[in-house]
């Protein structure tokens, strides 16, 4: 997306875009208005306990390519986890669902609309708690990002940002669509 943006195919891109350092070489972002919740997620029917690093060795891991996850999981996890890496969150479901995968670390609302977790029907649960730290990996939250050169457009976003912070919509917004924590 952000070769697009640079090539004027557009003026902004607000797509739960986490603003880290090199991204931020790149581009402008607004001031952050949530911080998306990434979590790890198996079969109900599994006992995997993510805490204990040993009992994952020989385990796969799914995560979409070149994403926070990525970066995380292989970091963190890639010495006692075979990571593979897919094109979309949705290759990484389709391998989920069909068992090729013994969890996956993924962008909590991503996998909440992709497949039904933790509740009685589903086949899937979430093992672990939100993780949005440390920001090395998940950045400082989610912002619209901008070209360097467009910060009164930029300045403009975070103005609307803030009256709706103030008056609460942003709030009510927030309480419509997400049953979690995505707040800063």
């Amino acid at each position: 997306m952000i070769p697009g943006l640079l090539a004027r195919k557009y003026d902004g891109i607000m797509s739960s875009m986490a603003i880290t350092e090199e991204r931020a070489r790149q581009v402008l972002f607004s001031e952050p208005y949530y911080t998306t919740p990434s979590a790890w997620i198996t079969a109900k029917d599994r006992d995997i306990n993510i805490e204990d690093k040993e009992s994952l060795e020989g385990l796969t891991v799914g995560v979409q390519r070149a994403t926070l996850q990525d970066r995380y999981v292989s970091d963190l996890y890639g010495d006692v986890l075979e990571v593979r890496r897919y094109a979309s969150a949705g290759d990484v479901i389709a391998d989920m669902q069909t068992g090729r995968l013994d969890l996956t670390f993924m962008d909590y609302p991503i996998a909440e609309a992709a497949i039904d977790i933790d509740t009685e029907q589903s086949e899937f649960k979430r093992i672990s708690d939100f993780i949005k730290e440390p920001k090395k990996y998940f950045g400082q939250g989610v912002g619209i990002a901008f070209r360097k050169r467009d910060k009164e457009l930029a300045e403009k976003f975070n103005e609307a940002l803030a009256t709706l912070k103030e008056n609460g919509t942003y709030d009510e917004i927030m309480k419509k669509y997400f049953s979690y924590d995505v707040k800063l």
